[in-house]
């Protein structure tokens, strides 16, 4: 991409002020360098297209460039690199180890709905061992929580 753009800028920045065996680009009246390079544009892209699929075609029949579904499930940064580039799943054991036995509450009405503005009932679910967590608990504005369920 960049060597087609350099192509392109020489065709229409030229000029035999700077190189006066070169020819004028299209900014300084020279169309005909301007529409050999076009046509040397057309001509090589198509070329280097093709050129590119086969290296890649003849790669990937030498070394599978595609991996397999189990390391992509596992993910690349552990099959591939040996290591996690997030190490999400040991976040989340720390996050619910601290979160054990506690109380994570959140409004059961939706943000900016009446009920929700009067204080309207809280929906909390308790976090225990392992991530599992029991039925929710409603807290009444004002008074004891109680469970679902009753």
């Amino acid at each position: 991409m960049g060597g087609t753009v350099g192509m392109i800028c020489v065709s229409l920045f030229a000029t035999t002020a700077a190189n006066p065996a070169g020819q004028d680009g299209l900014f300084f009246g020279g169309v005909t360098l301007f529409w050999k390079t076009m046509v040397a544009v057309v001509c090589v892209i198509p070329f280097i297209c093709i050129a590119s699929w086969l290296c890649y075609f003849l790669t990937d029949c030498l070394v599978s460039l595609r991996v397999t579904s189990d390391d992509e499930s596992r993910g690349l940064d552990i099959t591939v690199h040996g290591e996690r580039a997030a190490p999400m799943a040991e976040l989340e054991e720390q996050m619910m180890k601290k979160l054990e036995g506690r109380l994570v509450s959140e409004p059961a009405s939706t943000r900016g709905s009446e009920a929700g503005a009067r204080g309207g009932r809280r929906v909390s679910l308790q976090v225990v061992a392992g991530g599992a967590r029991v039925a929710p608990v409603l807290e009444e504005p004002g008074g004891l929580p109680h469970s679902a369920d009753e």
